[in-house]
């Protein structure tokens, strides 16, 4: 995604949910505790979940007839519930983004030595990865002009730059501000969906393999100049 974050920067809230919650839908508006309105809600979480699942057996495109017998939901009662195929993939891409939000937690954050650091950017960014790699496909092949979404994709940039800017602070500090740009620059693309992509499926790398080669990279960057 070419937007800059950048000039996102300030209105853009760190905390803010990546997808944000649309208004909830109709059918689905009146007391959770009504017999009625609580079956809608349970039977539109099942057609989240079954897109889910089919997207993390490899379908990143499920067709609403695969949809309809992983849910057991009628494809009518689905369309009461979203008002599209996008709508519901935004909705899954939702729910897998906030079910991986813990992923992302790094403990005493910027504290340590430096090699620690790096080793526990890449454990994090791998574990995120490992739940979401999937729906950043789907986000960025087929719903990559939603409103959402383009949003979401800004956020995770500017999420990731506060978190270099933390964790790799000692380091940062000692640098002028445009090299510490520069090299944070670099770190978040390494660590993006696209390099991560390249890594796993075109030079044919296992999580090992990729952590190496970050760690490498992320060294010769960070550590002290001669």
């Amino acid at each position: 995604m070419s937007t800059d974050a950048e000039t996102l920067g300030t209105s853009l809230d760190r905390d803010a949910t990546l997808v944000p919650e649309p208004p909830i839908p109709s059918g689905t508006t009146r007391d959770a505790s009504d017999g009625r309105v609580a079956l809608r809600l349970r039977n539109r979480q099942r057609v989240i979940d079954a897109l889910i699942e089919l997207v993390d057996a490899g379908d990143i495109a499920p067709s609403m007839e695969a949809i309809v017998e992983r849910s057991g939901v009628s494809e009518r009662s689905i369309f009461r519930y979203f008002n599209d195929l996008a709508d519901l993939s935004v909705a899954a891409v939702r729910a897998v983004v906030e079910r991986a939000a813990h992923l992302h937690v790094i403990e005493n954050i910027g504290e340590g030595p430096l090699e620690h650091r790096i080793e526990e950017s890449i454990a994090a960014r791998l574990r995120v990865a490992e739940r979401t790699h999937a729906f950043g496909t789907l986000a960025r092949r087929r719903l990559a002009l939603t409103p959402e979404i383009q949003l979401a994709l800004a956020r995770v940039i500017v999420n990731a730059r506060a978190r270099f800017n933390e964790q790799f602070a000692p380091e940062l500090d000692a640098m002028s501000a445009a090299e510490a740009t520069v090299v944070v620059d670099v770190l978040i693309t390494l660590f993006s969906y696209e390099s991560l992509d390249v890594m796993w499926h075109q030079l044919d790398n296992d999580h090992e393999q990729v952590a190496e080669r970050w760690r490498v990279t992320m060294t010769a960057l960070l550590s002290p100049r001669a």
